[in-house]
């Protein structure tokens, strides 16, 4: 059987049971009908996919504190002007603007 026969979840369940060591992977493939080289190639795109998975996080969260700085300059800049020109319309005669 090649790689794509098998769906993600046996792939998962098999990794699962590859990574939990609770017996030899030799015995897991025999189960599972797949070469121990696809086994381990698949525990080594778990593996991959994990590491992705957490420098993403930081990544997304160190963006969004970016985006959430920026945001922050941005209102006080944006305060400031309003504030200079409330001022130049009092000075003006047009306090009820």
């Amino acid at each position: 059987m090649n790689d794509s026969t098998f769906s993600e979840k046996i792939k998962s369940q098999a990794v699962i049971e590859v990574l939990q060591e609770k017996e030899p992977i030799e015995a897991i493939a025999g189960r599972y009908r797949v070469e121990v080289v696809t086994l381990l190639y698949w525990k080594q795109q778990v593996l991959d996919a994990a590491e992705g998975f957490f420098s993403n996080s930081k990544h997304r969260q160190s963006s969004t504190e970016k985006e959430i700085e920026a945001l922050r300059r941005e209102k006080a800049r944006l305060e400031m002007e309003r504030d200079f020109l409330l001022k130049v319309h009092r000075k003006a005669g047009l306090e009820n603007f």
